[in-house]
């Protein structure tokens, strides 16, 4: 596939996206363990715990307490080891 771009003073620029592709990046075995690193980052991320933050803590002073993902239900769950409380329980069931 070719693209043609203009740089900053108006002239065309054409590439290939052939031109950036690495020899290593073909080589089977490298594209492997990519592919196996990649399997293994999103089993770490599937796994990650969280704990219910219970009600009796105060608030933070100055703070969106609104679910980072579906932005309507207040947060209740905190993530393992960060602790941030980021999300509610119906969005952690869904996306979890």
């Amino acid at each position: 596939m070719v693209n043609i771009q203009q740089d900053e003073s108006g002239n065309q620029q054409d590439w290939n996206e052939e031109d950036f592709i690495i020899e290593e990046e073909l080589d089977p075995d490298i594209i492997r363990m990519m592919e196996t690193d990649n399997r293994i980052r999103m089993l770490e991320i599937e796994n990650i715990p969280f704990v219910q933050v219970p009600s009796v803590l105060p608030p933070i002073t100055n703070s969106d307490q609104m679910c980072v993902v579906c932005t309507v239900s207040e947060k209740t769950h905190a993530f393992i080891p960060c602790g941030h409380i980021a999300v509610c329980g119906d969005c952690l069931v869904i996306h979890i």
